[in-house]
């Protein structure tokens, strides 16, 4: 077995990475590969939702390796370990997200979870641990004074190389479709964004927020890490995650593929349904790629020559319109985000695979189906936003009861959370 050591320059920590694969026609998906998650979940001042003091967030750090900090001072990223059940991570992350309310009460604090700040035009930037370190090299600090920039994302692990490249390959081609129906930031400066993913908005301004990387079939894994390790002449950072790009990355030193598609997902029901259909996504990919097959037409164009060029008009699309956007099709034919979506559901729910009895994916399926028929959470958002303030005497730059009335829904949105945290699951 051949394997060269890396070192992540974040944590210390040295690993050996394993270059040897194994043929396609060997390689045998699992049906219940290892999933976490890392969700950011930002705290605000109970009275006024301004974003919360960085001094007191900052307290949360250090003694749980389960949270962490963010660029923005006010967020609290909450981690889980690896699991084969769905079931278990879920009740994980909700018993840390209740933890997390828990201790923000006292504090005069609660959980409004928005993916983008919707009040303020700049965010306090965490001064603690890692984040000052790789302040100059990665950001710069006049963005991360803009990063705020909350998502929820998934690790799906694979242990073949190769294998982990086609995983990658196939969920590059589903990212406008996901970002699209899991839109979640509507709103900045205190008023509509024009956009239903303002995140994504911000996340382009970020040095690792740049689309994914385009990887032709020809590419082999050890050629994969040869060239990225060639990447470390431009700065430490390089070499701790490899990929540089944020909505969807590769990471040698956990063998996963990280997606940090979605915005902050929000409701319990729509996670679970995440998750599900993650996972079972995640295997068809593999066994299509163990039986040399191509992927369904409503993934996307395969062709690297138009790849990129299809993935920045859908993504434009998605972060504007959410599941009204539109994607292209293998075939070059427009498709609506919703309807690309059921089909990514359907072909999920055909899946030849084991049903996790954890959370089986009919019972994932609800949150699915309310994301279908009711389009992105961004989407209800705006409703309710209009509902409160139906006419703007300045629509282009906000006016006060712009201000209030995104106050409102953020009061609502963080009071939703909690109720819907606490509650017991089923």
């Amino acid at each position: 077995m051949r394997t060269i050591q890396l070192r992540n320059h974040k944590t210390g920590q040295v690993y050996d990475l394993r270059l040897d694969t194994l043929p396609p026609a060997q390689f045998e998906p699992d049906a219940q590969a290892t999933q976490g998650i890392e969700v950011e979940l930002p705290l605000r001042r109970a009275d006024t939702l301004a974003p919360a003091p960085g001094d007191v967030v900052s307290s949360l750090f250090g003694a749980e390796d389960w949270r962490s900090e963010e660029a923005a001072a006010n967020t609290c990223e909450i981690k889980t370990a690896p699991y084969r059940k769905l079931g278990a991570l879920l009740a994980e992350y909700r018993a840390r997200a209740c933890w997390l309310l828990d201790w923000a009460d006292p504090h005069g604090l609660s959980i409004v979870p928005l993916a983008a700040e919707p009040l303020e035009l700049l965010t306090e930037v965490s001064s603690y641990g890692f984040i000052p370190k790789v302040a100059g090299v990665k950001y710069g600090s006049a963005v991360l004074a803009r990063s705020y920039a909350d998502c929820t994302q998934l690790n799906i692990h694979v242990s073949d190389g190769d294998a982990l490249l086609a995983l990658f390959r196939g969920m590059v081609r589903l990212v406008p479709i996901l970002a699209g129906m899991f839109a979640n930031s509507p709103f900045a400066g205190s008023k509509p964004a024009g956009v239903q993913s303002f995140r994504h908005v911000v996340r382009r301004g970020l040095a690792n927020g740049g689309d994914p990387e385009v990887l032709p079939k020809t590419v082999r894994w050890e050629e994969y890490i040869a060239s990225h390790q060639a990447l470390t002449v431009l700065g430490p950072w390089f070499p701790t995650l490899f990929a540089l790009n944020g909505m969807i990355r590769l990471r040698p030193d956990r063998m996963c593929v990280e997606l940090g598609v979605t915005d902050l997902i929000a409701d319990p029901c729509h996670l679970a349904g995440y998750l599900a259909l993650c996972r079972r996504l995640a295997y068809r990919i593999l066994l299509h790629y163990r039986d040399s097959e191509p992927l369904p037409d409503w993934f996307g164009p395969d062709d690297p020559a138009i790849q990129d060029a299809a993935f920045r008009s859908a993504m434009l699309s998605a972060v504007r319109l959410g599941a009204d956007g539109l994607c292209c099709t293998q075939s070059m034919k427009a498709m609506r985000m919703a309807d690309a979506f059921a089909e990514l559901v359907r072909w999920a729910r055909e899946s030849p695979v084991l049903d996790d009895p954890s959370l089986p994916f009919d019972a994932a399926l609800p949150g699915l189906i309310d994301l279908i028929d009711h389009g992105a959470p961004a989407q209800r958002l705006l409703k309710q936003f209009y509902e409160l303030h139906p006419t703007c005497s300045d629509p282009r730059h906000g006016c006060p009861g712009c201000r209030v009335s995104v106050i409102e829904v953020c009061r609502h949105l963080a009071s939703a959370f909690g109720t819907q945290m606490r509650k017991s699951p089923g």
